[in-house]
């Protein structure tokens, strides 16, 4: 096979269910990826390499209960979101993949998703079995994403204990993680139905060390560390310690999550966007309508207001937003998307054009 993943278990009984679980359905192998145990690779000669990931170091920093206690890494594999949607019956529930790098990487979209040495690409699965909630779950990921980056930060240099943003790193409506102007990371959710629960595989990709195309984690706590007057920078972080802190933080959300709903969340999240009081112009049918985001609406789309107080609420399919040029642009039927650089929103079709009062 073209590629081998390795399975790293933090407990024994993760590897006990995990065996279980092959047993019952069988293995993932297939002529292209070649899953083994990354405890007896001999059995298996000729294979690619084991991951530079150091997977071990990574569970032993998870404070989890149960996610990425199976945890499967490579040099190379195709994509790890492919792999998990395509295995996830295969594996406990969160399993979670790491390829070093990714050849065809998935994004938003159907979009290529770029993996250059030194970015975090990892998938991981969990259920949920309320369907109304699944909209909710990427603003989850993206929460804890950017609360495991200010706390790598600060860990990184204790005098941002007391600072509101470590780091400037925040969340980009719907999926996308942002320094500033520049995309850090970016996220996908993918589900699919069976017995009475949705089977979600969470991918991201996070810039750690890599400073391009965009720019990376430890390029930003350098420049932290340099405005703070720091005599030298702090020592790098790895991808082990931001896959461990992402998947802590994730798991404590999604079980918060599951218990209370996305609502006692939302505050947090909306601390940590880009996009409270943004003014963006609605660009339709020749005519410009001036709108302010003020929200996240009650099923989980971007809300704004016109002047005179209507609600529009803008969700993924069928317009432009181009947040950094304050451009929203409806798309003609049968006609082509006009704005560029642009995340796809669409208005709900709503009687009154999408808006309520």
């Amino acid at each position: 096979p073209e590629h081998a993943l390795y399975t790293y278990y933090k407990t024994q009984s993760a590897e006990a269910a995990a065996r279980a679980l092959y047993a019952e359905a069988g293995s993932a192998d297939s002529a292209e990826i070649a899953v083994v145990d990354a405890a007896a690779p001999g059995d298996r000669p000729g294979l690619p390499p084991p991951p530079e990931l150091r997977a071990s170091e990574a569970q032993a920093a998870m404070q989890t209960q149960w996610l990425g206690h199976c945890l499967l890494a490579s040099t190379t594999i195709p994509s790890t979101q492919t792999f998990l949607s395509t295995n996830h019956e295969r594996f406990p529930e969160g399993v979670a993949c790491v390829g070093d790098q990714q050849v065809a990487g998935k994004g938003r979209g159907g979009n290529q998703w770029t993996s250059p040495v030194g970015c975090l690409c990892v998938s991981f699965t969990a259920r949920v079995s309320d369907g109304r909630t699944l909209p909710f779950l990427q603003y989850v990921v993206s929460l804890a994403i950017v609360e495991a980056i200010h706390s790598l930060a600060v860990r990184a240099l204790p005098a941002l204990r007391s600072e509101k943003l470590p780091v400037d790193v925040r969340i980009k409506w719907p999926n996308d993680i942002y320094a500033g102007s520049l995309k850090l990371g970016g996220i996908l959710c993918s589900s699919t139905y069976s017995q009475g629960e949705y089977n979600v595989v969470i991918g991201t990709g996070i810039n750690v060390s890599n400073e391009e195309p965009t720019t990376c984690i430890n390029a930003l706590i350098r420049e932290r560390a340099a405005s703070l007057g720091e005599g030298s920078p702090p020592p790098p972080v790895t991808r082990e310690a931001v896959l461990a802190e992402v998947l802590t933080r994730f798991e404590r959300r999604f079980e918060e999550f599951k218990a209370v709903g996305f609502e006692p969340l939302k505050p947090a999240y909306l601390a940590l966007w880009l996009h409270s009081g943004q003014r963006v112009v609605l660009q339709e049918g020749g005519a410009a309508v001036e709108l302010v985001i003020d929200g996240l609406s009650p099923s989980g789309y971007l809300r704004a207001r016109d002047t005179l107080g209507a609600a529009y609420e803008l969700h993924p399919d069928g317009t432009s937003l181009d947040f950094f040029q304050g451009l929203v642009t409806e798309e003609a039927r049968g006609g082509a998307l006009t704005a560029t650089s642009a995340t796809d929103i669409s208005r709900d079709r709503l009687p009154s054009r999408g808006r309520s009062n």
